[in-house]
């Protein structure tokens, strides 16, 4: 999904960059703060997508300087939802590294704090601004953890550890708990795999069973659970199969790998490249098993 995004928003930004080829970043800011200063959201993300895509064909580099990105990092703190999402893509690689993170940090802070506010509201316009929060969450999400760093470890640590059931975010949860568990696995730290693994714990046992409320968090389980097993499969180590016992289970495979994990991953100094293309029809064909479940005979 994230990668399609990257496409999408090619579209949006070839009529708003600057002829001249060889356009300096000074032009492309100028041209770029005339848009975000328009009142019309559909313009402002348009001029994210332009300055975004022009800023990475400058010479020497320019494109990942700390200027472009904080140029960027001004539109995730926009109030319309495209704007955000066109700063996410913008940001999503090859720019500097600590701008990036910070910027995600509080993106997703601010759209956690949108989805808490709009996850139990009626009617559908409530219910649309919640979807969107949510899946531009995921996609701050899948840029920290392609930020392969503590930094990164530690803004993702943080949203997953605060996110428990009994406190009013039953349906926050199960949103948001499969991109913070995925991308923290993508780190692969051991803190990382660490908490995803106690996190079964926080959704398991009486968690799985119905309370006063009607809660019931098998869902928001089990989305943990398949995060681990694809990443157990990813490490060689296949994880245990789903039962309601999976807590008790998940903790015995972490003892067994906890040695194989980096301990820290450190600072990382360069921009990450682009993500590599996944064609969605190819992502998950009808004859292949989703995760936690056997091959067909």
């Amino acid at each position: 999904m994230f990668a399609l995004l990257l496409t999408a928003a090619a579209v949006f930004a070839a009529p708003f960059a600057p002829q001249d080829a060889e356009a300096k970043e000074r032009d492309l800011r100028d041209e770029y703060k005339k848009g975000i200063a328009r009142s019309d959201p559909q313009t402002r993300a348009d001029a994210v997508n332009a300055y975004g895509f022009a800023t990475r064909d400058l010479a020497d580099d320019e494109g990942a300087s700390k200027l472009v990105a904080r140029q960027l990092k001004i539109a995730l703190g926009d109030d319309e939802m495209e704007v955000v999402a066109a700063a996410i893509v913008a940001l999503s690689w090859g720019r500097h590294v600590d701008t990036t993170l910070d910027g995600m940090e509080d993106v997703i802070d601010d759209l956690r704090n949108t989805a808490a506010k709009y996850a139990t509201r009626p009617g559908d316009e409530n219910r649309a601004v919640f979807q969107e929060a949510a899946r531009l969450y995921e996609n701050a999400c899948v840029v920290v953890g392609r930020h392969t760093s503590d930094a990164a470890v530690d803004i993702l640590v943080d949203q997953l550890r605060t996110l428990k059931p009994g406190t009013g975010e039953g349906r926050l949860a199960e949103v948001l708990v499969g991109p913070l568990s995925t991308a923290l696995l993508e780190l692969g730290s051991y803190e990382a795999v660490e908490l995803v693994v106690k996190t079964t714990n926080v959704f398991g046992g009486e968690a799985l069973s119905d309370d006063d409320e009607g809660n019931n968090f098998t869902r928001t389980a089990r989305i943990i659970h398949d995060a681990l097993i694809v990443y157990s499969e990813k490490i060689g180590k296949l994880g245990p199969p789903w039962s309601d016992r999976y807590d008790n289970d998940w903790r015995d495979w972490f003892k067994e790998v906890r040695g194989d994990l980096e301990r820290k991953l450190g600072k990382l100094e360069e921009p990450i490249g682009p993500p590599d293309y996944v064609d969605p029809d190819e992502r998950m064909r009808a004859d292949q098993p989703k995760p936690g479940e056997r091959e067909r005979p």
